[in-house]
């Protein structure tokens, strides 16, 4: 009976060993179909949002052609994006000038003080 009963317990442990290593082969490939799905579901989802943006930029596109050849204008002040791009271009570059003159005159003024102090030069246009 003993020896039976050693048997079947062997045999049981046997199947539990067997199933035991099925459910870690099971858990490993799910584990990886998941990683999978996520890969494939990122890129989805990229694809898509690339397809939104070149679908927003063909109908930029049709607008622009539009507005070039005059039968639509983009603002009161632009009449394409073309003209408001080189618009703010110009804005940019005006206060970028005005901002070197400025720098540019404190800069020479600071200096202009600095030499007149030291070689002790007086603004008045008169000579002592």
């Amino acid at each position: 009976m003993e020896t039976e009963w050693k048997q079947k317990k062997a045999d049981y442990d046997k199947v539990i060993l067997k199933s035991e290593s099925e459910i870690n082969q099971l858990e490993t490939e799910v584990k990886k179909l998941k990683t999978d799905v996520y890969k494939d579901d990122t890129k989805i989802s990229l694809l898509k949002y690339s397809q939104q943006i070149l679908d927003l930029k063909l109908t930029r596109l049709g607008e622009e052609e539009k507005y070039q050849k005059g039968e639509k204008s983009l603002s009161s002040t632009y009449k394409s994006y073309v003209e408001q791009f080189n618009g703010e271009v110009q804005h940019i570059l005006e206060v970028r000038r005005r901002f070197c003159f400025l720098i540019f005159g404190l800069f020479f003024t600071k200096r202009r003080e600095n030499w007149m102090t030291k070689f002790k030069i007086s603004e008045s246009k008169e000579n002592p």
